[in-house]
């Protein structure tokens, strides 16, 4: 696994558009509804909400999703 703090991001122009892209990892704030051990209320209000949810189980540092965004390089774009 890569180190906690080592951003994990890509940048590159592809068919006239900048595109960027880095992964969110899970950080303390996230274990409260995405991690290993959720609370009896957590539990409950999730399964309620989100029956098919499979996004628990993470740890600190791993990568939970990612924000892309693409920008055109044309002119008037």
């Amino acid at each position: 696994m890569t180190a906690p703090d080592t951003p994990l991001e890509r940048a590159a122009v592809v068919d006239d558009s900048y595109r960027y892209l880095r992964a969110q990892r899970v950080e303390g704030v996230c274990l409260a509804c995405h991690g290993r051990v959720l609370s009896a209320e957590v539990a409950e209000a999730l399964g309620a909400r989100y029956p098919d949810d499979q996004a628990v189980g993470y740890r600190p540092g791993e990568v939970r999703g990612a924000i892309s965004l693409v920008k055109s390089l044309r002119a008037g774009d």
